[in-house]
């Protein structure tokens, strides 16, 4: 769910529901970008007022990482039985790539 927000509430670790774009076109952050102070600073700077976050999104990195390094050990015990098996093996390689890749 995206929420907007003014900027003077908008925190470290959030992540932006839409990419940021000047007036003249040019592109400054992607969708899914990790706020962070300097960015923060750099958006006040700007004159921007409000941005987009995803809603409920508040874990910071550091949470982020315990999650993450949580549903890796979570899909490893899933997976330890059948490891020989090369098709499962590839299923949980896949899923740990895509554990990886989301934000």
């Amino acid at each position: 769910m995206i929420r907007k927000i003014s900027l003077d509430q908008a925190q470290p670790g959030m992540i932006l529901a839409q990419q940021v774009v000047r007036d003249d076109g040019v592109l400054l952050c992607q969708k899914g970008t990790e706020l962070t102070d300097g960015l923060l600073k750099m958006l006040e700077r700007l004159n921007y007022e409000t941005i987009q976050i995803e809603a409920g999104v508040t874990e910071t990195p550091a949470e982020r990482e315990a999650r993450l390094a949580r549903e890796e050990a979570e899909l490893n015990l899933r997976f330890a039985r059948v490891e020989s098996d090369p098709i499962l093996a590839e299923l949980k390689r896949v899923l740990l790539k895509r554990l990886k890749e989301r934000v």
